[in-house]
């Protein structure tokens, strides 16, 4: 999903470069590690020797793919390899982002990083776990803003915070707004 959002923002111009940070364990197992965009590459390359095999020992395989579904796996490909060799699209790990720890740490623990995210133009942390490391996991008033519970990284990173909320920390909402969805199913 990474890719498809990035391969869009530099498809429609709405960016000229995008780095993806991923983790160097992965803390859950959707938790992409440097190796995983390799690894995707190498499954579009020979989709046919991929998507043909059975997920499971004893399972039936998979439908074959139409000529369709072939040409878009060549499309997506073609058009992530080029973007990567271009350096529009750049995988930078860091260790920062599985250490222990909310990221309002990361200006004195990372100062090296927390510059580097200072160039863009825009900082996405995407998932719950990245959220609440954001906002420090802390049970904060639900009406807290939201540039008052990043702490630090306010005043120096422009951010862009998307989640399913998993956990109850929550900030930014109107009065009254966290009481009206307690009380729905």
């Amino acid at each position: 999903v990474d890719l498809v959002l990035a391969g869009y923002l530099l498809a429609t111009g709405l960016a000229t470069t995008v780095v993806l940070h991923p983790k160097s364990v992965p803390w859950f197992v959707s938790d992409v590690v440097p190796a995983d965009f390799a690894a995707l590459l190498n499954a579009l390359a020979d989709p046919l020797r991929f998507y043909g095999q059975a997920s499971e020992e004893g399972a039936s395989p998979p439908p074959p793919l139409t000529e369709g579904e072939l040409d878009e796996l060549a499309f997506l490909f073609g058009h992530w390899t080029r973007l990567h060799a271009d350096g529009k699209l750049v995988i930078r790990p860091h260790r920062f982002w599985t250490e222990a720890g909310s990221y309002r740490r990361l200006p004195h623990t990372a100062p090296e990083l927390f510059e580097d995210l200072r160039q863009s133009e825009l900082v996405i942390f995407k998932g719950d776990l990245n959220y609440r490391k954001v906002v420090g996991d802390l049970m904060w008033d639900p009406t807290t803003p939201f540039s008052e519970a990043i702490g630090p990284l306010g005043p120096g990173l422009r951010v862009l915070a998307l989640r399913t909320c998993k956990g109850d920390v929550i900030v930014g909402l109107p009065p009254g707004k966290d009481e009206e969805l307690k009380a729905m199913e």
